[in-house]
């Protein structure tokens, strides 16, 4: 048998095993532990992340709110194209049914001479129709309508966009004298 008391054994605070008293150190917080546990708590200390301690509120991590955010982003990256991509198609298909409608009408024919005649970069005054009643401000108002109709690509889409122009500039002719 060795020379250890054996009777002066203590209990360690972390393992609850019997320690002779050489064996046992104090804590920080004064407690008795044995060399394995204090061992354990030193490399706990040294493994711990270091981590922000920021609140998080109702407890939502920061990996959780970001996945949200990519998610988002996707749903949005997908959205917008779509969304643009249909409005195109809606106001293509309104300018096609504008000319369908107009085609064979004084609408149709006036739009098309105030077409041609803005493609080659005369005023619209020359048009009797539509010089008559107009300022000229306000038919400078109708040759920048149809300069932009003529950025449309395909002709229907140009025709359907110069039909557009002339009834809108017409209502706002109409409107002020009422």
């Amino acid at each position: 048998m060795s020379r250890k008391d054996i009777y002066r054994q203590d209990r360690c605070a972390h393992c609850n095993s019997y320690f002779y008293r050489d064996e046992l150190r104090r804590d920080a917080e004064g407690r008795l532990i044995c060399n394995g546990c204090r061992l354990r708590q030193l490399l706990r200390k040294r493994r711990r992340p270091r981590v922000f301690n920021i609140p998080s509120p109702f407890g939502v991590s920061l990996i959780e709110v970001l996945a949200v955010v990519v998610i988002l982003g996707i749903l949005a990256g997908i959205t917008v194209p779509t969304i643009m991509y249909l409005k195109q198609r809606a106001t293509e298909t309104e300018l096609r049914q504008l000319l369908y409608e107009n085609r064979g009408t004084d609408l149709g024919r006036l739009a098309e001479t105030a077409l041609l005649i803005c493609q080659q970069g005369q005023s619209l005054e020359n048009i009797p129709e539509l010089a008559d009643d107009a300022e000229p401000g306000e038919l400078e108002q109708l040759e920048n309508k149809l300069t932009e109709a003529l950025d449309y690509d395909s002709d229907e889409l140009q025709m359907g966009a110069a039909i557009k122009a002339i009834i809108e500039w017409q209502e706002s002719q109409e409107s002020p004298a009422q």
